[in-house]
């Protein structure tokens, strides 16, 4: 449940049970396990969640568990949740798995600051972009290095940047898509699994500014 006064990171996908479920136990099982293990203080400030554009179902498909499992990363016990006002307003970033995630939430939730919902290979790339420019020594006007203590104001300055960058400038991949696998078999399940993992440690390594390899 997102908390106001927290730092909240939610995935959405369709159903919420397949792309956003596998996120939301991915994410906390870096969260807790490689970024954050030895910082309780500054993990239970930071809440993980997801939900889904149209829930239709109460359970989550057997191959959502087994992928989990077969990636090394705990399930979780949870129910898919259907998206809601409060989880938007809440949430300091909205990681969709699709376009169409993002378009929805923007359409029936017009009053929610769309800043802050990316899909997430656009903020995968967006922080690739920030790196490089980084690298390169060729820093976007909205990038301030910042080498303060980690904290949760430290995160949500990080957080501001992103969502304040210029998009129009990015040079992002044409599809910004992960794909549905539902009714697939369990390798198209561990494809899309292994990528939400890789682009959930590009952004990770960024906020919590701590190298874990993907």
């Amino acid at each position: 449940m997102a908390l106001k006064n927290n730092l909240n990171i939610s995935f959405v996908c369709g159903g919420n049970t397949e792309r956003s479920y596998m996120a939301e136990a991915i994410g906390k099982y870096l969260l807790d396990e490689k970024y954050l293990k030895n910082d309780i203080d500054l993990k239970n400030k930071i809440n993980i969640i997801s939900s889904g554009i149209y829930v239709i179902t109460r359970s989550v498909p057997r191959y959502s568990y087994i992928t989990l499992k077969n990636i090394n990363v705990p399930t979780i016990t949870s129910r898919p949740i259907q998206i809601s006002h409060n989880i938007i307003k809440y949430s300091d970033l909205v990681l969709t798995m699709a376009d169409s995630h993002r378009n929805s939430i923007i359409k029936n939730f017009n009053d929610i600051d769309q800043k802050k919902i990316f899909t997430l290979l656009e903020l995968s790339n967006i922080i690739l972009y920030l790196e490089s420019e980084r690298i390169y020594r060729r820093k976007p006007k909205n990038y301030v290095k910042n080498n303060r203590e980690l904290n949760l104001e430290f995160l949500k300055n990080k957080i501001f940047t992103l969502i304040n960058i210029n998009r129009d400038v990015l040079l992002t991949t044409e599809e910004l898509d992960i794909g549905d696998p539902h009714g697939s078999d369990l390798e198209e399940y561990m494809g899309i699994a292994k990528k939400i993992k890789d682009n959930i440690i590009t952004i990770f390594n960024y906020l919590f500014g701590r190298s874990y390899e993907k």
